[in-house]
Order: structure tokens, then C-alpha cells, then sequence
């Protein structure tokens, strides 16, 4: 495939709303096929396997963030993207402790849903991992969190893409639990 830069970019705008309002997360090994349309630019279509569904995770504040980094070596011809999801979610659960067992053992992808509502979906291809600055903590002094905070990393040939805002509502709609 071919990439040849042909756009135009517009960075004057300051509309933009940064942070995220919820996280999707489904195990990747359940993600039969993710497609991309045919002008590499969305995430046109998701398929889970079987009756498995992609769980929502709602925060109260604006403290999930995501990072498309790439890593490249230029003598060898690699190139690689690192993506990495950071969040934080508040308070002492069973729940919680449940989904932190399974992020220790398994890969998962990730959908990000912006605060503009834009759904961005994160290792589609190979999934995300728990690293070792994941943690499920109880704070000793007034401020310090209580709760969970998860940091996954993946190892991707292709990037972050954007679900297709035409398609999100409906692709989101089939694959969350209900």
C-alpha cells in the first residue's frame, strides 16, 4: 500500500475538548475482524465473535488519555506504533478487582470515547497490555486516589484509527453489552 500525503490540515481550531467520558473494553482475542474503509481513513465496521460484547467503563471526570507513539528504526526498515491508554477509575470495588484480573492476563482493545464524541479505537490489531504502572491502590493521606489506575501498552503496524462518525452510534450500539 501506498501513502502519499494528500490533505491539507487545518490546526487554527480551538473547539477541541480534551479529555475522554468513557472506555470500551473487550478482549482482543473475542475481535474476529475490524475493517477499514477503502479510503484508510475509518474504522468502517466491528465484528465480535459469538455472543461476546465490549464493556463500558464511564468516568466522572475528564482523566482517560491516549498516545499514538511510534517507534522507528531506520538502518533496519522497522516502524512500529506503541500505542499506550492511561485512566484512572475512583473507588474500591469487587467489580474493579474482577476487570484487574483479567487485564493481568489477557490482551484487550480498547475504544476511547472522546469528550467531542468521537470514538477512537486502540490496538484493533494485536490489542493492549497491562504494564507494571497498573495498580489497585488504597491512598494514606486525604488526596491520594483510591482506586485503580490502568495503563495498557500495545505493539501495532497500523494506527489509531477514528470509528467512522457516520457509523459510530450504530457499530457501538452491536457491540456493547447491554
Amino acid at each position: 500500500m501506498a501513502y502519499i500525503l494528500d490533505t491539507n490540515v487545518d490546526l487554527r481550531g480551538r473547539d477541541n475538548s480534551p479529555g475522554g467520558s468513557e472506555v470500551f473494553l473487550m478482549e482482543t482475542s473475542n475481535v474476529l475482524a475490524v475493517d477499514v474503509d477503502s479510503a484508510n481513513e475509518y474504522v468502517s465496521g466491528i465484528t465480535m465473535s459469538g455472543g461476546t460484547y465490549a464493556y463500558s467503563f464511564k468516568f466522572p471526570r475528564e482523566n482517560i488519555n491516549f498516545i499514538n507513539a511510534t517507534e522507528i528504526n531506520i538502518p533496519f526498515g522497522v516502524f512500529v506504533f506503541r500505542p499506550t491508554v492511561n485512566f484512572a477509575i475512583p473507588g474500591l470495588q469487587v467489580d474493579q478487582l474482577k476487570m484487574f484480573d483479567v487485564l493481568v492476563r489477557k490482551s484487550v482493545t480498547v475504544i476511547v470515547k472522546t469528550n467531542e464524541a468521537k470514538y477512537f479505537i486502540i490496538g484493533m490489531r494485536n490489542g493492549m497490555d497491562l504494564t507494571s504502572n497498573g495498580n489497585y491502590q488504597l491512598g494514606q493521606a486525604a488526596t491520594d486516589q483510591i482506586g485503580s489506575n490502568i495503563e495498557m501498552e500495545g505493539l501495532e503496524s497500523e494506527r489509531i484509527y477514528q470509528i467512522d462518525p457516520d457509523l459510530a452510534e450504530s457499530i457501538m450500539s452491536t457491540i456493547v453489552s447491554p
